[in-house]
């Protein structure tokens, strides 16, 4: 049987040389632990849950409710406050609760206020008088969902329209339509400075497919007031053969010609349409 191996380096003068652990590092007991790492504790917090009886919120009675809100990955980011955040009651100022439904205004006092705007706007009060009740309903079911400060302005533009509509049927074009529109249906209009500015213009004509004429039609015995043209401007017109510039031509969809077909004369006419490329 072989010596052990101590016994040969021994014998062969090699002592082995035991290391001894110095007494200023600890000692073993209270060294080991230091090498090993130590896991982060992950935070949680207990679910709620929501009473229907109490309409409150109850915390679990037991730790195997709750629901870590962190991984180890996380806890580095997390903010020293967020604890505190977590607990904040609902009525802290931290916390918005949900606002209290807003009750739409009954007809009575719907009509009331529309009154009372309409008098500082100087507006027929007769626009308002003849506003049925289920459109006084829709109008405060409408307005319940606006922003508060902006509810009175938003009425102010509903009465400005009534009182537009109330123009147009009477055969006027309301004071605030000084531009000229071409529209597809009714021809030569007119509207809005700011309409007519984000409009096409075609052949010096600004274009559109319908205007408010298209849905407010003027009381029988009344027509729609226009702009003025002329036919020589006017690609269904045809001039005189003899006198092309001023000599009376004729119109080839056989529109009435007041006064003659002369090409220069101011008139009002639907179905003009400006001569040069079409539309």
């Amino acid at each position: 049987m072989s010596a052990p191996v101590a016994d040969i380096l021994r014998e062969a003068g090699f002592v082995p040389v035991v290391p001894v652990l110095s007494r200023k590092g600890g000692t073993p007991e209270t060294l080991m632990p230091q090498r090993v790492p130590v896991v982060p504790v992950v935070p949680v917090v207990p679910v709620a849950k929501y009473s229907v009886e109490s309409g409150t919120q109850e915390l679990p009675s037991s730790e195997t409710e709750a629901r870590a809100v962190a991984t180890v990955v996380t806890v580095a980011t997390l903010s020293p406050n967020s604890a505190e955040k977590s607990q904040e009651s609902p009525d802290s100022p931290g916390v918005h609760p949900a606002s209290a439904p807003v009750v739409p205004m009954n007809t009575a006092e719907m009509r009331t206020h529309l009154l009372k705007l309409a008098k500082a706007e100087y507006l027929y009060a007769e626009l308002v008088q003849v506003l049925p009740e289920s459109e006084l309903r829709a109008t405060s079911e409408q307005l319940a969902v606006c922003d508060p400060a902006d509810r009175d302005d938003i009425l102010r533009g509903y009465l400005h329209a009534l009182a537009d509509t109330a123009t147009r049927k009477a055969g006027k074009a309301p004071a605030s339509d000084t531009a000229r529109m071409l529209c597809a249906h009714c021809g030569p209009v007119w509207i809005h400075p700011g309409i007519a500015a984000v409009l096409p213009v075609v052949n010096g004509w600004p274009r559109a497919l319908g205007c408010p004429w298209c849905h407010i039609k003027p009381r029988a015995g009344l027509a729609i007031p226009r702009p003025t043209v002329t036919c020589e401007e006017c690609r269904h017109f045809q001039p005189d053969k003899i006198n092309p510039a001023a000599g009376c031509g004729r119109c080839q969809l056989d529109m009435p010609m007041k006064h003659g077909g002369y090409p220069q004369i101011e008139r009002y006419c639907k179905a003009f349409n400006p001569t040069g490329a079409t539309p």
